[in-house]
């Protein structure tokens, strides 16, 4: 069984989850790419980063609730439950919106 990413068999297409439901879509690959190539040009919305920023968000994140704990603002269980523990970095995928009627499905 394949989840996510592109076919083992087939290069040409790629398999994706789609933006609603429990849908898989499967798609031509180069369409996914010049569609993911024009996503990430726009520059209003997306910037390419230098260094993976989620440790320091996490440091800052910790730094704000501290003090916040020590004066009793909130609870120990509370701390606990907001501080970051994951360190999960985040990354950029297409979902393919199947409910809108410009969606070009293959026959």
């Amino acid at each position: 069984m394949v989840s996510g990413g592109e076919s083992p068999r087939d290069k040409t297409m790629t398999i994706l989850p789609a933006d609603k439901g429990r849908t898989t879509v499967v798609m031509d690959t180069e369409t996914y790419e010049t569609q993911m190539e024009t996503m990430s040009g726009d520059s209003n919305t997306y910037e390419i980063l230098k260094k993976n920023p989620t440790e320091e968000k996490k440091r800052t994140f910790k730094a704000l609730l501290k003090p916040l704990l020590e004066s009793k603002k909130i609870t120990q269980d509370t701390y606990d439950y907001q501080i970051p523990t994951a360190s999960v970095t985040p990354w950029i995928y297409r979902t393919t919106k199947i409910h809108k009627r410009t969606t070009h499905y293959a026959s």
